[in-house]
């Protein structure tokens, strides 16, 4: 799994029921990234490290 964690523009917080993690971000599976974004495909296929 990937976590994407955006850019912060304030105070932002949020309470994940996945982890305790409470900066906004989403848990994410790196097939379901590659399946539907051309440029997250290019990256991971770029040999870039997880």
């Amino acid at each position: 799994d990937i976590i994407l964690v955006p850019q912060m523009t304030g105070e932002e917080t949020c309470n994940c029921i996945v982890c305790q993690d409470q900066v906004p971000h989403v848990h994410a599976h790196k097939t379901i990234l590659l399946s539907s974004c051309d440029y997250l495909r290019a990256l991971f296929q770029s040999g870039m490290q997880d």
